[in-house]
């Protein structure tokens, strides 16, 4: 071990403060391990960024979609957004015509239904108790068939 000393001077004393060094060459393997890890973290950081954006563009267009008819886009803003216009919720998106197949394959009776009842994690009535069964189906049909691209 190594020590140095550094002396200060304050207005009444100088003072001496000794600093112990270790072997010089355990000092590089940390400095070389601090590096290691400062990089990883950053490459790390970078890639997850780079998904979160992905995500947040995706998210960003599925919240621009709005159906034609008023009423319904104010419904569906007040409802059905909560969740199906946000990534990661579970419920299949507005516009993502994959996720909704298999659900409008059960018909849309079915689905009707389903939303009335809640089933799932779909809540009762979809938070929309104002919604008649028609509307209903107006909305679902939208967020199925929402284009999300153009």
């Amino acid at each position: 071990m190594t020590s140095f000393t550094i002396k200060s001077r304050t207005r009444s004393a100088t003072v001496a403060h000794e600093f112990w060094i270790g072997d010089v060459g355990a000092l590089i393997d940390d400095a070389i391990v601090v590096v290691a890890l400062a990089v990883l973290t950053l490459a790390v950081a970078a890639g997850c960024s780079r998904e979160s954006s992905e995500a947040m563009t995706q998210q960003a267009k599925i919240r621009l979609l709005q159906p034609e008819d008023e009423t319904l886009a104010q419904l569906y803003r007040r409802s059905c957004a909560n969740c199906h216009a946000i990534v990661g919720t579970g419920a299949p998106l507005t516009g993502d015509r994959e996720a909704w197949q298999p659900l409008l394959a059960k018909g849309m009776d079915t689905l009707v239904a389903h939303v009335r009842r809640g089933f799932g994690r779909m809540p009762a009535s979809g938070l929309c108790l104002a919604c008649s069964d028609q509307q209903y189906r107006a909305l679902i049909e939208f967020m199925a068939n929402a284009d999300v691209e153009g």
